[in-house]
Order: structure tokens, then C-alpha cells, then sequence
């Protein structure tokens, strides 16, 4: 029983301690009348692969010929 116990604590500790970590999402604004480019950004922010990516291309956007591409390094 002390078994169990020890293995289900180990992995519940390694689930928790692995999952959330420091992410930087980058963006870069292009102009794509030309391909020039505009501007380029980051964030960082902590969370999980999976959310990062969400976050990070939920801050993608496009108006006229400007469009803001983002990529989670």
C-alpha cells in the first residue's frame, strides 16, 4: 500500500511541477502590400504549451495590408 501511495505522489508532483512554464510569444507586423516589415513584439507569460499557443495566436490579427503574425518560442 505504501507502494501506491509513493508512486501516485511522484507522478501527481511531476505532473504539477512539469505542466506550467515561462513561454515568449513573438510577433512580427508586416506590411503585405511590400512584405516590409512593420514591427515585431514579445510577451512572456507562464502557462502551459497547449494555452501558450492559444494565447499566443489569439494576438494575431490582420487590418487592411497590415497583418501580425505570432509564433510561441
Amino acid at each position: 500500500m505504501k507502494k501506491v501511495l509513493f508512486t501516485i505522489g511522484v507522478c501527481g508532483m511531476l505532473f504539477f511541477v512539469s505542466c506550467k512554464k515561462e513561454r515568449t510569444c513573438e510577433c512580427v507586423t508586416k506590411d503585405t502590400s511590400d512584405n516590409s516589415t512593420i514591427g515585431t513584439s514579445s510577451i512572456t507569460f507562464t502557462s502551459t504549451k497547449k494555452k501558450g499557443e492559444t494565447s499566443c495566436s489569439a494576438l494575431e490579427t490582420s487590418s487592411g495590408t497590415y497583418k501580425t503574425t505570432c509564433t510561441l518560442k
